[in-house]
């Protein structure tokens, strides 16, 4: 995907918030801000894309900041959080009895823990009032009738693309009703920090080995699925997929590179700002479940 001219202000916005929440001195703040301008304007110039830019800033940002994972305390929040939710949240998906609503509410809270999100600008989010948006929630893009048809039709492996920390313990929920539908879920994690992305601590504490046939920490610290950087292990998984589940916006940016593998994807995720609203042609806060055909 290619910068929106709103991602450029996002881009700054975010990664400058990074900064200045540093315990850097204001000297080596404004040096540091500077710093990320110059890289910014570079790589702009290059027409890079924006999950590409936004990564290489990330890294910027914690080499200059000397801090190796600046969302920790956010995340162990997120986490805490959604798994004090989490059984009621599983109460209200298994309260119906059909296995099609089970599957709809399991991804609807997917969708809606998605909204647990610290890297876009535009985005605000409670904490507080997660559970009612839970229940509350309806998709502007619903696609879950094809997606569990075609999931019922057959059987295989799913490759399921994690997103932030706190979602993944929804995430768990979804996961868990789609193995006791017969498919092999393997779960794909960071291996190292990205924002508030989820990594293989989070997916333990979200019980997700628990409920998933493998969990592999095998994406890097990128901003969705750079195909260029993903290791062998990951590219082999995409590659044998049957299905691949993406959550995010992020990972929706980078969607493209994936469907080169002729698998079908379903992309979850919240239409936290106006580019990513723009591209799907939907208000921004609609919730989506999207398949895209292989």
């Amino acid at each position: 995907m290619k910068p929106h001219p709103e991602c450029i202000l996002c881009l700054v916005k975010v990664r400058g918030r990074e900064i200045l929440s540093s315990s850097l001195s204001l000297e080596d703040k404004r040096r540091c801000l500077e710093c990320l301008l110059l890289e910014l304007s570079r790589l702009l110039s290059m027409d890079t894309s924006v999950p590409v830019i936004a990564t290489k800033l990330f890294r910027l940002v914690r080499k200059l900041t000397g801090i190796d994972d600046p969302y920790a305390v956010e995340k162990r929040l997120a986490n805490d959080v959604a798994s004090r939710f989490r059984p009621i949240v599983e109460d209200w998906v298994d309260s119906t009895g059909d296995l099609y609503q089970r599957f709809r509410r399991a991804c609807i809270s997917t969708v809606v823990g998605n909204t647990i999100d610290v890297g876009a600008s535009e985005h605000r989010f409670s904490l507080d009032n997660l559970l009612d948006s839970v229940v509350g929630a309806e998709l502007t893009v619903d696609d879950t009738k094809i997606v569990f048809d075609m999931i019922c039709k057959r059987r295989g492996r799913i490759t399921y693309v994690c997103d932030n920390a706190g979602e993944i313990v929804f995430d768990s929920i979804l996961i868990k009703i789609l193995e006791g539908m017969g498919w092999r879920v393997v779960v794909l994690v960071k291996s190292e920090p990205y924002q508030n992305d989820a990594m293989l601590n989070d997916a333990l504490e979200a019980g997700i080995p628990e409920v998933a046939s493998e969990v592999l920490s095998v994406v890097p610290g990128t901003s969705g699925l750079i195909l260029s950087e993903l290791p062998v292990e990951a590219l082999e998984e995409l590659k044998g997929s049957d299905i691949v589940f993406m959550k995010g916006m992020a990972n929706l940016e980078t969607l493209e590179d994936v469907r080169t593998y002729g698998r079908p994807v379903v992309c979850l995720l919240q239409a936290k700002c106006t580019p990513i609203a723009r591209i799907l042609d939907v208000p921004v806060k609609s919730n989506i479940v999207k398949l895209f055909k292989a």
